[in-house]
């Protein structure tokens, strides 16, 4: 069961929600027990089920801007992300001295994305791209990461810079 807060300032408490990680869509269930995925998550502003809280967003990788969910790790005038992705493997046939592979979902390990105030998330892929995402405090940042020797994979420590930035 989680709540809905859309861009309207509008609020719905209590539906059954669930997120899909395969097709990045949040998910949720009618009164009549189907099974829905919003056709306009644009309108979210939060959505929070359990102790999780998902917002959907623009995102760029590689210089090229994407919109999905991201369940939020902390926010702020800087706020940290999270974005789970998984891998569809197909089945794999029986052949000699191999038994056959029934078809699986591999999940990857998530990747984390850091958004200063309303620009889009930037993915954390290297303390050079980190630096360069907080462009107006760089080398207070810089001398962050290398004493606290801030790892771009952990987000105990990421969260420790972002919080590091808000209170700048």
């Amino acid at each position: 069961m989680g709540t809905i807060y859309t861009t309207t300032k509008q609020k719905y408490i209590d539906i059954p929600l669930r997120y899909n990680i395969f097709n990045d869509e949040l998910e949720f269930k009618t009164p009549e027990d189907q099974i829905q995925s919003m056709a306009t998550p644009e309108i979210l502003e939060l959505a929070e089920f359990g102790n999780i809280k998902m917002v959907y967003g623009p995102f760029s990788i590689n210089k090229k801007i994407r919109h999905g969910f991201f369940q939020v790790l902390i926010s702020g005038q800087a706020s940290l992300y999270s974005r789970s992705d998984i891998l569809f493997k197909e089945a794999e046939q029986p052949a000699a001295y191999k038994d056959a592979v029934p078809a699986q979902f591999d999940k990857k390990p998530d990747t984390y994305f850091i958004k200063v105030g309303t620009a889009e998330a930037k993915k954390v892929s290297n303390k050079k791209e980190l630096i360069a995402i907080f462009p107006n405090h760089e080398n207070e940042i810089s001398s962050f990461i290398k004493k606290n020797k801030i790892k771009t994979n952990n987000p105990e420590m990421l969260g420790q810079l972002v919080e590091f930035y808000n209170s700048l």
